[in-house]
């Protein structure tokens, strides 16, 4: 079957991409607790900061407060927003992600009520430092 017949025959569905079990497994703590564990135990060279509000980094306007950012020296390498159902839609948040991503910076998200097993952050965090 070529991707031709998948994109024609109703009947046919596309691969889902599949993840191991123990990414949805959840141990009952907070999404940020786990972040900085994994954080603590494989990038111990990073120094991790909390709450960072885009304006301090030069930003001017409206912005959603980055919960962490993790900088190599002076250099923010990665900014992390712990993100709840609906914060997506904010027009903030938007202004947030598209500051880091003009100064080339890596912009994650992780959802606060999914699971956020600490292999899948692990996993994740190990693709972008």
């Amino acid at each position: 079957m070529g991707i031709l017949d998948l994109l024609f025959n109703d009947n046919s569905t596309p691969p889902k991409k599949e993840y191991p079990s123990y990414y949805f497994e959840y141990d009952g703590r907070d999404c940020r607790e786990k972040l900085l564990q994994v954080l603590a135990e494989d990038f111990p060279r990073y120094t991790v900061y909390e709450d960072i509000n885009p304006q301090t980094l030069g930003g001017k306007g409206r912005f959603m407060n980055y919960s962490i950012a993790v900088c190599e020296g002076n250099v923010i390498r990665l900014v992390i927003m712990i993100v709840g159902k609906t914060t997506t839609t904010h027009r903030e948040y938007r202004w947030s992600k598209e500051f880091a991503r003009e100064h080339g910076v890596i912009f994650l998200n992780f959802v606060r009520h999914f699971p956020n097993s600490l292999p899948y952050i692990r996993d994740r965090l190990h693709q972008y430092l």
